[in-house]
């Protein structure tokens, strides 16, 4: 069960507003500017796998989704190949 995220401080809130805006939207080029964000989340998102750590920056958690996205697209392919 996916549970909202959330920061664990309210420093960059506006910030990440708009990455949970960009991750609604599937706006690619968004999540991509912040996979190098090291801003830490307060909420724990369950994996479904005891072997997967879950994510625990917004980096983390944009990689997350973006490899949602582009794994959902292989799968209509649409992988350019």
């Amino acid at each position: 069960m996916e549970t909202t995220p959330r920061l664990k401080s309210k420093m960059n809130y506006y910030k990440f507003n708009y990455f949970l805006k960009a991750k609604n939207s599937n706006d690619i080029n968004i999540l991509i500017k912040y996979l190098e964000s090291d801003d830490p989340l307060a909420t724990v998102i369950d994996m479904g796998h005891p072997w997967a750590k879950s994510p625990n920056t917004i980096g983390s958690i944009a990689t997350m989704y973006l490899s949602i996205l582009f794994m959902r697209d292989i799968k209509e392919g649409e992988d350019g190949f």
